[in-house]
């Protein structure tokens, strides 16, 4: 009890809900420093968090009791308070040296994956070994391996201070994916990976940019998407000028008949490549000039990503919220968005989610609470509804951030999932989190709703 009233407000606390329990927490874990950021494993025994020190920390929520504390609560009952399996605080040289802005683990894809997911689930006690990913407020993104040993040792390691007394999980450093550099050093807002290929990556950079990067292998192109302002590329081709694209992404000028010089009618911009790092145009007699750039474009977006969502149906296709209020779709394939909704928002866009139940159907929401839905059969040019959270559901606090629960039969990945479709928000200066159902219309995949999806898709394509 001493230690509970005099160490643990100082620590980090993270809880982890049932929501078919929401009574209280079925765990509770806390950890020194302050966290930004925490995730769990697919399979939902392990969880892990990034920390404002650059540390990364894993919980494995399989040990025994015995490991941990246990403080009697006032009403009776006991709870257990776990603290990290495995940190990384001694190794200085591995850490991030920002906070760790967002940490996710890594998809497992394949028919060996799922029967390996639905083996772990009927024992608990199949090897965890899988991969996490941490990236800091530079940028720097670091790939973890998290290795389950045969055994703990009770008395502790001697050649591993980050593994606790009696732990079997521990991380290893496989290498640093991405350093901020190679990002021109902006500021990571977000980061996923693709949910059917795991050696690739998406960045959202508050410079408006979204990074494509791979683990291993061929860079993928384009490697750059960014969305475009209409009629504001106004740059005149001169003389070559040799700088370096502060942007980080290759342009593109295709030829065009202006019917004038290109000093009095400015070329404009037809399409955007990620090759070469030059503008090239043609002038009427298809001569072509090239130039690089000397400034950020005015037709890249100045304002900054805040949030990303890959489509669990189409992954090629992605969404991107701004901190000015809009939203762009964009396929993989092009540099610039294929759809941009704007002017729904009455401020800024805090996050956005694709729904995993419908393919048509995601949600956003922006720093004053109000949380839109859009369903793109229904209406392609804005949101279906408008709602504040606070007031539609009695909660607690105003709409921070929101999250919605995985599907059951996604894959096969999450069978233990048995609770109906939720949404779950939370006011981040009350420290509240609310639950809220969501409805059949939301949630019940309509007859042929793929087909009809593609179909849009591909009119917007």
């Amino acid at each position: 009890k001493e230690w509970a009233r005099t160490v643990l407000p100082s620590k980090a606390l993270l809880c982890l809900w049932y929501l078919n329990q929401p009574e209280t927490p079925a765990k509770i874990m806390y950890c020194d420093g302050d966290v930004t950021c925490c995730g769990l494993s697919s399979r939902g025994l392990i969880a892990f968090a990034g920390l404002r020190e650059g540390s990364v920390v894993l919980w494995d929520l399989r040990e025994k009791s015995m490991l941990h504390r246990t403080i009697d609560a006032k009403t009776g009952s006991n709870f257990i308070l776990r603290h990290p399996s495995y940190s990384t605080d001694n190794f200085i040289s591995k850490n991030h040296v920002y906070p760790v802005r967002k940490v996710v683990a890594v998809p497992r894809v394949g028919s060996g994956a799922s029967k390996v997911e639905r083996k772990g689930e009927r024992t608990c006690n199949a090897p965890t070994n899988f991969q996490i990913i941490s990236i800091d407020d530079s940028s720097n993104t670091k790939i973890w391996t998290v290795l389950e040993l045969q055994q703990g040792d009770v008395a502790g390691s001697e050649s591993d201070f980050g593994l606790n007394l009696g732990s079997r999980m521990k991380l290893i450093l496989s290498n640093d994916m991405i350093a901020g550099g190679q990002l021109q050093d902006r500021v990571a807002t977000d980061l996923h990976c693709n949910p059917s290929d795991p050696g690739e990556v998406m960045i959202a950079l508050g410079s408006g940019i979204v990074c494509r990067c791979r683990r291993f292998g061929a860079q993928p192109s384009p490697k750059s998407y960014f969305a475009l302002e209409e009629q504001a590329f106004q740059e005149e081709l001169e003389a070559p000028v040799m700088c370096k694209d502060e942007w980080g992404f290759s342009w593109e000028l295709l030829p065009v008949d202006t019917g004038e010089s290109s000093r009095s009618n400015p070329p404009r911009i037809t399409r955007l490549m990620s090759t070469g790092g030059t503008i090239r145009s043609s002038t009427k007699d298809q001569t072509t000039s090239s130039i690089f750039l000397s400034h950020p474009p005015s037709c890249a977006r100045r304002d900054g990503c805040t949030s990303m969502s890959i489509s669990p149906f189409k992954s090629n296709y992605f969404l991107v919220a701004y901190q000015s209020g809009q939203v762009c779709l964009f396929i993989k394939s092009l540099a610039h968005p294929l759809k941009v909704w704007s002017s729904f928002a009455t401020g800024s866009l805090v996050e956005i989610r694709w729904s995993p139940f419908r393919p048509s159907v995601f949600y956003a929401l922006d720093d004053n609470g109000r949380f839109f839905s859009f369903d793109l059969l229904k209406n392609d040019q804005g949101p279906v509804t408008e709602t504040e959270l606070k007031k539609a559901t009695r909660g607690a606090g105003k709409a921070s951030c929101f999250e919605i629960s995985c599907h059951p039969d996604r894959g096969g990945m999450h069978p233990h999932l048995t609770s109906r479709p939720t949404l779950a928000y939370s006011d981040n200066a009350k420290g509240t989190v609310t639950l809220c159902g969501i409805s059949s219309m939301h949630s019940l995949l309509v007859k042929s709703e793929i087909l009809d999806f593609e179909a849009v898709l591909a009119t917007l394509s």
